[in-house]
This record gives structure tokens, C-alpha cells and sequence, in this order.
């Protein structure tokens, strides 16, 4: 009982939920209570997601919450991209009614509503700990009480907040790249990888951004895509194949489970490699991966003046040609502070050193790569042709204007 009066120092009542949302009823649920993926506000809370503008998000998350007004997945979302808007004493209120409710009704909650109530606890720390108003000291009190009074909070640090969270891993923000193999192997690559990178630039081609648009504050963060889950994109690979080859020879970044000869969703490990862009003046908010089971390389592939990069209470500089190795289950965030020239790097997942599984090459990655090489041949053969074909008809121009020139000089001479 004096644990739950504690909380409530921290919490409103539900009619402040009310007023701010135009709620009839407070976010309450029935614990232990689970939805089908084709729930509509499953349904509508995805579809919000994939919305880049966080105005619009706001404005769908609001009618998400109208449908039914006791879910607390909807209100905690709701409250994040409030938050997002700069509303932070309105996300506050939400996220403390989320909160308040995950200890009266959720102690014993299902999978799915932990899940919920993990990502929620995640976003309001984050969001007191960076907010001057509040800071730190409120960050650390939400977080113990939390650790206090639900099961399934399990953290140990209050600057890593993933929504899973495996116990028995060595956690610590950076790591010595040095002390993986992939470091020297993928380094020793970095030219031909820089110069197709380059190459990629010069064409224009369009980089994107699919998911994770609430991250960004303000700018432009994007990237162009070459492995996920255990698959090649073969397009992609064409235009970088020298990185796609190297990761392609380093299990514990696109490694398969021994004995897993076909792709599938349950077959698959997580796991990504890209290349990202981030221009002047972006800001990428402080958030978490999705949990502690993998680390991230970033390598440097072009820098510019005004990077700053921080996990958990450090930062460190980028270095053209070097990899920077943390864990992303600890809260981080990007600032591009720099007035011109883009920032690039090679973006990987690496499976952690606690990791179980025997991992080896993927057993069709000869096959992608070797399609990809191909389709890199054929491109390059097509541009040298594109090139004899522009000089040849920059010649004949020239040829004729020559001549044009050779008959007035004489018609002038007569």
C-alpha cells in the first residue's frame, strides 16, 4: 500500500484523461485481456505508424483512441507522438495514466499487454529524463517504482529500456570493435566500399525511409537497404556489392541458425544492413532498440564537420574508415549540427557475444550474390555503352560544326 501511494504521487486522476482526450472513460482494460492481429485499432495504431508527418500521427492515434477508449496500447501511443509535438505536459498526463493503470490492473498481464506497458515505461523515461522540467532525478523515480511494483520489469540500467529484455547478457553501452573478427575484414574492404558509395551518389539514386519516422526531429535521416532478416536485396547489392559480399562472409551479422536451409518469418534472426544518410540539421530523438540480444557497427563512410553521436552518458566522434560498436538497447540520439555535406555510413546488426545460436553463412547467399554480380556487370556494360554513345555523337557534333565553320570561312573568302 505505501509502494502504491508512492506511485500516485506521480500520477493525475482519469479525469485529466478526460479533458485532454475527450475520453468518456479513463485507460482501463481488463488485465490479461488479448486482440487478434486484425483488431481495428491494432489495425489503426499500424496504419498510424507508417504516417512520416507527426501532426498526422497525432491526429490518427486521437481517432484511434476514440474507438475504443480503454486500450491502453492506443493512449500510450497517442502519448509518445504527443510528445513528438512538443505537448509534454499532455503526453505526462497519458503516460502517468497508462502507468497508473499497468500497476492496479496489469501486474499479471498477458504477453502482448507487457509488451505494451514496456514500450510505454520506455517512452516516458525517455521522455522526463530529456525533458528540463523534469530530468534525470523523476526519470529514476518512475523507473524503480516500476521495477518495484511490476514482475516484468526486469532493466537494470535506467538508460536501457528495450521492450525485451534478455537476462544473463553482458550490458554496457560501447564496445571495442577491435575485439570482433569482422572489424579488420570489413575495414579492409572500406575503399572499394567508399567508391561505390560515391558512385551511388553521383547517380542520385533515391535513398528512404519506411519506418521509424518518429525519430526524427527535425532533418532528414534516410537509407537504401541491402540485407534484412536473412535476405539480400539483390537490386541493392548490384550498386554496393563489395559491402554486401563482405557482410555476406560474417555470421555474426547475417549469419543463419545452423540446420536452417529455408527462409521463412520463423526461420529468420533479426537483423539489418543499410546505409544511412542523415543531412545538416537533423536530429534523431533519444530512443532504444528493440532488445539487448544484438549490437550495431556503424562505419564511417563519409563525415562531415558537426556530428554528434551519444549513447547512454557518452559520446564518441566518427572516424572515416572505422566502426563504431554499440548497443542500442541503451537509449541514444543523433545530432547533425554541421551547416553542409551529408553524413553516411554502413549501418549492421551484430549478434551479441551472449548470443546462443551456431550461426554460419545463409545457404543461398552464393545465389543472390551471384545474381547481384551479374546485374552489376550488365549495368556497368550498359553505362560504358551509354558513354561510347554520348562521346561518339559529341563527336559527330563537333565533326559538323567544324565543317559549318570550314564552308563560311570560305563562302567569305570568295
Amino acid at each position: 500500500m505505501a509502494q502504491t501511494m508512492k506511485l500516485r504521487v506521480l500520477v493525475v486522476t482519469c479525469l485529466a484523461l478526460v479533458a485532454i482526450c475527450g475520453l468518456e472513460n479513463a485507460v482501463a482494460a481488463e488485465a490479461g485481456e488479448g486482440f487478434e492481429e486484425d483488431d481495428e485499432v491494432i489495425v489503426c495504431l499500424d496504419d498510424a505508424e507508417e504516417l512520416p508527418l507527426v501532426d498526422d500521427r497525432v491526429r490518427e492515434l486521437k481517432r484511434c483512441v476514440a474507438m475504443e477508449d480503454d486500450r491502453i496500447d492506443a493512449v500510450s501511443r497517442l502519448a509518445n507522438a504527443l510528445a513528438e509535438q512538443g505537448e509534454l505536459e499532455q503526453a505526462e498526463v497519458m503516460f502517468q495514466g497508462v502507468y497508473e493503470t499497468s500497476v492496479e490492473d496489469y501486474v499479471d498481464a498477458d504477453a502482448y499487454h507487457q509488451d505494451i506497458i514496456r514500450i510505454a515505461l520506455s517512452d516516458y523515461i525517455i521522455m522526463l529524463r530529456n525533458w528540463p522540467a523534469r530530468g534525470p532525478r523523476v526519470a529514476a523515480e518512475v523507473f524503480w517504482n516500476a521495477k518495484q511494483l511490476l514482475p516484468y520489469i526486469v532493466w537494470e540500467d535506467t538508460t536501457q529500456l528495450p521492450p525485451v529484455f534478455n537476462l544473463g547478457f553482458e550490458n554496457k553501452p560501447w564496445w571495442n570493435p577491435e575485439e570482433f573478427g569482422f572489424n579488420d575484414r570489413i575495414r579492409s574492404r572500406f575503399p572499394a566500399i567508399l567508391q561505390e558509395l560515391k558512385d551511388f551518389i553521383r547517380d542520385n539514386e533515391d535513398m528512404t525511409l519506411e519506418s521509424d519516422h518518429a525519430l526524427v526531429n527535425r532533418g532528414e535521416w534516410v537509407e537504401y537497404l541491402l540485407w534484412e532478416n536473412g535476405k539480400f536485396n539483390v537490386t541493392s547489392c548490384s550498386k554496393h556489392y563489395t559491402a554486401c559480399e563482405a557482410v555476406a562472409n560474417e555470421p555474426s551479422i547475417t549469419g543463419w541458425e545452423r540446420g536452417v536451409t529455408e527462409y521463412n518469418e520463423d526461420t529468420a534472426l533479426p537483423g539489418q544492413v543499410t546505409f544511412m544518410r542523415v543531412t545538416p540539421g537533423t536530429h534523431l530523438r533519444a530512443h532504444v532498440g528493440p532488445e539487448n540480444h544484438r549490437l550495431t557497427a556503424q562505419l564511417a563512410m563519409i563525415v562531415p564537420p558537426g556530428l554528434v553521436f551519444r549513447v547512454a552518458n557518452e559520446t564518441f566522434p566518427y572516424t572515416v574508415g572505422e566502426f563504431l560498436l554499440f548497443d542500442d538497447s541503451f537509449e541514444h540520439e543523433v545530432w547533425h549540427t554541421g551547416t553542409s555535406g551529408d553524413r553516411y555510413v554502413l549501418y549492421m546488426t551484430v549478434h551479441h557475444p551472449s548470443f546462443e545460436y551456431d550461426l554460419v553463412r545463409g545457404p543461398h547467399y552464393d545465389d543472390a550474390l551471384r545474381e547481384a554480380r551479374e546485374m552489376m556487370i550488365a549495368q556497368r556494360v550498359a553505362e560504358a555503352e551509354a558513354r561510347r554513345v554520348a562521346e561518339s555523337d559529341r563527336t559527330d557534333e563537333e565533326t559538323q560544326q567544324a565543317e559549318s565553320q570550314s564552308e563560311s570561312s570560305q563562302h567569305a573568302e570568295l
